[in-house]
């Protein structure tokens, strides 16, 4: 990755992951009974359109929450 932004050695990279899922990828994330529970809420609301994040993953509480939503 430094070499694709050219950063020289030593020089900092932040990276910032760029988010926008939808309402059935956030339900997908949560457990079955609590995402089947909040999609209809959530449909009805302006979360139905999804929203829009920008995660820092250079930082280490941004990277583990990646991880936990991975699992």
């Amino acid at each position: 990755m430094r070499a694709e932004v050219g950063a020289r050695p030593g020089e900092p990279v932040h990276v910032t992951e760029f988010l926008k899922p939808r309402l059935e990828e956030i339900c997908a994330v949560l457990p079955a009974g609590l995402g089947q529970w909040i999609e209809p809420m959530l449909k009805s609301s302006r979360l139905a359109t999804g929203m829009a994040f920008r995660l820092r993953t250079d930082a280490l509480s941004s990277f583990a929450l990646l991880a936990l939503l991975r699992c």
